[in-house]
């Protein structure tokens, strides 16, 4: 999720998205029970993760990858 926001800031996207992603990033790593609450479908109720975001952590925790992170670093050349 950080990078998702660093990424977003570096393309000049909306800033209050791209400090979703890094409040959500803080928010997430504090959370000793992330697996079993997405798996309830509880990540959404956590302040500052909505519907969207919860869905990302899905496709992470189920995939490994998150496709809006791998068609963000496609826009932002590495050199």
């Amino acid at each position: 999720m950080e990078e998702i926001g660093a990424l977003l800031d570096i393309q000049g996207d909306n800033p209050y998205r791209a400090h979703a992603y890094h409040n959500a990033a803080k928010i997430l790593s504090g959370l000793e029970n992330l697996e079993s609450l997405a798996a309830e479908g509880h990540l959404s109720q956590i302040k500052g993760i909505g519907e969207t975001l919860s869905l990302k952590v899905a496709e992470y925790l189920e995939t490994g990858e998150i496709s809006f992170h791998e068609e963000l670093k496609q826009r932002v050349p590495t050199k």
